[in-house]
């Protein structure tokens, strides 16, 4: 209704063309008239006759006009506009056509066949050189770069499965003895390799062996790591450039225990002739002991494990793509994709690097076509991810005091039909597009497009494009908008979530003289803060580029105000408040008063009264940074 009455009085003054665009305010001024245009629908009234001309301008022939008529037209066009409104339930939703024709399975197959691509391979390098080549196709050669560092990697071990926090609370309830010493031996699967070993680590075990349930492919191999953390494990915290002039720092996520993986005949073998309780039905797969352990039937039968992995360092290349913003260039967009894996990698690296490329591919037609992004939009190829997002880690590490200011979002493609993204950058990540622990072939030779073709019902091409649209039209988004679309209400949710847990536990922390009073505060003046900035960009004029560019700044802060600065990276990666993993986090804040209520001298009431005040005052900052001007905070802090 509202785009028919703007129709109809645009043909009344007819220096308008019957189009509109959604991505700018103003009518251009320089002369350029490339732009997106979504066309309005005719009017069944109209005055107007005329015909195309070959080369595409429309040549109007008018009727001679009755000023009366135009008049009493011009009137009822007025009052129709403040009469109908803008409703917003009336408007279409943004949408912009997307022109994405690649084949997808022919460039996942070509890429997860090429040569030998794990991380710092040649091969590795051949095909950063062949990403680098066609984003230089795309985006011209001034807009695309790389980057080297020189990394640790911690030998070639895999994900493991059972071992979770549940499964290790079950075990120790059954057996007879302890797990003190003993060799855990677990399937891949469910949780992380890394949380599987950590896990273990904490019930005091020797070693942990992970092996694949395969019902099938008994004599495969599997691969991953055990780090519990991101980067170059003996570069925590700050980046491993070749500059780099750091000594050699051990990370905290690097497990103290041995860990190895082994195939399903492997651990078919040592499942023979063991002793203890009988193994739970919810724990019995393809292969599985009839009873848990531990040890076996004969006594004097015991397991030795050996590992040799070499430390080794390992030159790996990052590759970038820009696309500049016309607006507002220093702020960015950033999609990435991994691109090395153990194995043909279809699932872990295939397909998120023909998504990258296609993306660009995309992007850079818009571009010729008229499309002008508000933001900048870069486009990069990881290294380093099989070994827990090594590259990206490095890269983010290296800027770190900058890009939080700069990079309004992240879309990660890793395993973009699998899998997640873990992100400790206080960047607002996307990349958790589904389950991907249903798919075994991770970390092995097997992961070919035809395994994926098969376990995708056939599907690859139709997924692909549909992820490739949605992720498209949201960097559209982002892209487009003068305020950032992004909710920074729902932490609001979160955070009275996490009050219920804490205040579950008010009778525990009264008896030690523990008040939870100012945490609930800091609660409160978020909700407040997020409200009262909700309401600023309601009313505020999108004209005034200052004030729009003041509101997305502290809107970009939200994520990073999450991490904990009362941590350092070397020694907690995983900083973010709410979804970290350390003592300072909610989840061990939590997990402390819960030792607390068992059992009195299983935890420390000083580092919980310590941690309690971190998480306080972190949230209170965020808070804060979201209020504004420090003269516009209105809290009693």
């Amino acid at each position: 209704k509202m785009d028919s009455a703007r129709s109809i009085v645009s043909n009344l003054f007819g220096n308008e063309p019957r189009s509109y665009t959604r991505f700018s305010l103003a009518r251009q001024i320089d002369g350029d008239g490339s732009r997106v245009e979504m066309k309005l629908a005719g009017n069944e009234n109209d005055e107007e006759v005329g015909e195309v001309m070959a080369d595409g301008m429309d040549t109007r022939i008018e009727k001679p006009q009755n000023n009366v008529k135009n008049l009493c037209r011009l009137i009822t066009a007025i009052l129709l506009i403040f009469l109908i409104g803008e409703n917003e339930k009336e408007k279409k939703p943004f949408y912009v056509p997307l022109p994405v024709t690649v084949v997808f399975v022919c460039l996942i197959r070509k890429v997860s066949n090429m040569n030998n691509h794990e991380t710092g391979t040649d091969g590795d390098h051949q095909l950063a050189h062949y990403i680098l080549t066609n984003l230089t196709d795309y985006l011209g050669e001034t807009n695309v770069w790389s980057d080297s560092h020189y990394v640790n990697l911690q030998g070639k071990l895999v994900y493991a499965n059972y071992g979770t926090k549940a499964d290790f609370e079950d075990l120790t309830k059954m057996v007879v003895g302890t797990i003190s010493g003993t060799i855990v031996i677990v399937r891949a699967g469910i949780i992380s390799f890394a949380e599987k070993v950590y896990n273990a680590e904490k019930m005091k075990a020797g070693a942990v062996l992970i092996y694949p349930d395969f019902e099938y492919f008994r004599d495969i191999a599997i691969f991953g790591h055990v780090h519990a953390g991101l980067g170059d494990p003996f570069t925590p915290g700050f980046p491993s450039f070749n500059h780099t002039q750091f000594p050699p720092t051990k990370s905290s996520g690097l497990p103290g225990i041995l860990a190895h993986s082994i195939s399903t005949n492997t651990a078919a073998k040592l499942f023979s002739s063991m002793s203890g309780p009988s193994t739970p039905d919810a724990w019995k797969g393809a292969v599985f002991p009839s009873k848990i352990g531990p040890g076996h039937e004969k006594n004097e039968m015991e397991v030795m494990l050996e590992v040799n992995n070499v430390n080794t360092v390992k030159q790996i290349h990052n590759v970038f793509g820009v696309i500049k913003g016309n607006e507002e260039p220093d702020h960015y967009i950033l999609i990435g994709a991994q691109r090395d894996s153990y194995g043909p990698g279809a699932a872990e690296s295939g397909v998120g690097t023909a998504l990258l490329l296609e993306l660009a591919r995309v992007f850079s037609k818009m571009v010729q076509d008229g499309f002008k992004p508000r933001r900048s939009i870069i486009f990069a190829s990881w290294s380093g991810g099989a070994f827990g997002s090594v590259g990206a880690t490095e890269w983010l590490e290296g800027f770190m005091s900058m890009l939080h200011l700069k990079v309004c979002a992240y879309f990660s493609l890793d395993k973009a039909v699998l899998g997640k993204f873990i992100n400790n950058g206080g960047l607002l990540s996307s990349g958790r597009w589904g389950g991907e622990n249903s798919y075994q072939y991770n970390g092995t030779m097997l992961d070919t497009t035809d395994k994926l073709i098969t376990f995708v019902d056939h599907r690859l091409e139709e997924v692909s494009r549909a992820m490739a649209e949605m992720i498209g039209h949201m960097v559209i988004k982002l892209t487009h908008d003068h305020h950032l679309p992004l909710d920074y209400r729902r932490y609001t949710d979160e955070l009275v979530n996490v009050a219920m847990k804490i205040d579950e536990y008010n009778e525990e922390l009264n008896n030690y003289k523990l008040d939870a009073m100012w945490f609930f505060s800091a609660k409160g003046d978020y909700y407040r803060a997020a409200q009262a900035l909700e309401d600023e960009t309601k009313q505020s004029d999108l004209t005034n580029v200052l004030l729009t560019r003041s509101h997305n700044n502290r809107i970009m802060r939200v994520e990073y105000n999450f991490l904990s600065t009362f941590v350092s990276q070397s020694s907690c990666p995983f900083r973010h408040l709410l979804y970290g993993n350390a003592n300072h986090t909610i989840s061990g804040i939590v997990e402390r008063l819960k030792l607390l209520r068992e059992n009195r001298n299983l935890t420390d009431i000083n580092l919980i009264r310590t941690d309690l005040a971190y998480a306080t005052w972190t949230i209170q900052g965020a808070a804060n940074a979201l209020s504004g001007e420090i003269w516009t905070i209105k809290n009693i802090f």
